[in-house]
């Protein structure tokens, strides 16, 4: 998308105002913003917040392999052909399957 230059000098020219005059403070008569979760998506916070710190306290599976990994490398006994590599880095190109 390309916006023109008389468009971006009008959004730069609002966005200095805006910062040089900034929107004033809530008025006395103003209401406050409000949100109300229903009970279903207080659940679903509850059980996602204790999956997050389930994981954040448990080593992962990723580290455990990259653990025995690295011991395989540092004991020469790490072994992956050349076809593997590769395959795994055109996978990492999205490509839709091995070639």
């Amino acid at each position: 998308m390309k916006i023109p230059p008389i468009q971006r000098q009008n959004m730069i020219s609002a966005y200095e105002r805006a910062r040089i005059n900034p929107t004033p403070a809530r008025s006395a008569g103003m209401r406050a913003d409000q949100i109300d979760i229903s009970p279903e998506g207080a659940s679903f916070s509850e059980t996602f917040r204790a999956v997050m710190q389930a994981i954040e306290e448990e080593p992962s599976a990723g580290r455990a392999r990259a653990a025995k990994v690295q011991q395989q490398v540092e004991t020469g006994k790490y072994d992956v052909s050349a076809d593997e590599v590769a395959n795994a880095m055109l996978r990492g190109l999205r490509l839709d399957k091995d070639i």
